[in-house]
């Protein structure tokens, strides 16, 4: 809405908060209190900017949370266990390197409460096949996660319109198969999704592919 002074519309005065700062004034749940008494825009500009200091200021420790990894994977115990993180617009997935589990949080519970973090059997979801050193990165192209395989003879994705834990939710898809023949370890090291198609990144592999 403008206002107008003397005839002439005038803007109204912007906040003074970058818009990253707005964001995450937002993101906190941040409200206008347009009941206070000092609710002049520099006036709300400070109480905001305070709001947004005490929320994302990274040397406060009570805006570090901790999640127990062996309490999150249902008391799996693993070293060196992930390498690489996706998110849908609810959940964050994190890819198994050194693990047997697939783990992902969801967003909208709470990050210290083990019932909000799902857990899926990595030979299960891949039908049975036993790896060392499975994935490193994935990518997400609006409906599917997409994992990348490291040590694994597996392309693999799930599903994220079904279950987490459901094995019918993953697809795979034999490396070598998609390469055409090809026997490679250490495969790829990521992946990325242009609108159409997902393009995995060559590590130690003869072959670029895409699907």
């Amino acid at each position: 809405m403008s206002i107008t002074i003397s005839g002439i519309p005038q803007e109204p005065r912007k906040s003074k908060l970058t818009f990253a700062e707005q964001g995450s004034a937002d993101s906190y749940g941040f409200v206008p209190d347009k009941t206070r008494k000092d609710s002049s825009a520099d006036n709300n500009d400070k109480y905001l900017q305070n709001f947004v200091d005490n929320n994302v200021n990274i040397t406060k420790v009570q805006n570090w949370s901790r999640m127990n990894m062996s309490t999150a994977q249902g008391g799996a115990e693993v070293d060196d266990a992930y390498d690489g993180i996706s998110f849908d617009g609810r959940y964050v997935y994190y890819i198994p390197r050194d693990s047997d589990t697939f783990v992902r949080f969801d967003t909208q519970g709470v990050f210290t409460t083990a019932g909000d973090w799902d857990r899926m059997n990595m030979s299960t979801a891949q039908g049975g096949a036993e790896l060392d050193d499975g994935y490193i990165g994935a990518c997400f192209d609006g409906r599917y996660i997409y994992y990348v395989p490291h040590d694994s003879d597996t392309f693999l994705r799930f599903d994220t319109q079904g279950v987490f834990t459901t094995a019918g939710d993953w697809s795979h898809m034999n490396v070598s198969t998609a390469q055409g023949g090809a026997l490679l370890d250490s495969v790829y090291a990521g992946a990325s999704f242009d609108g159409r198609y997902v393009y995995y990144v060559p590590r130690n592999s003869d072959t670029f592919v895409r699907f």
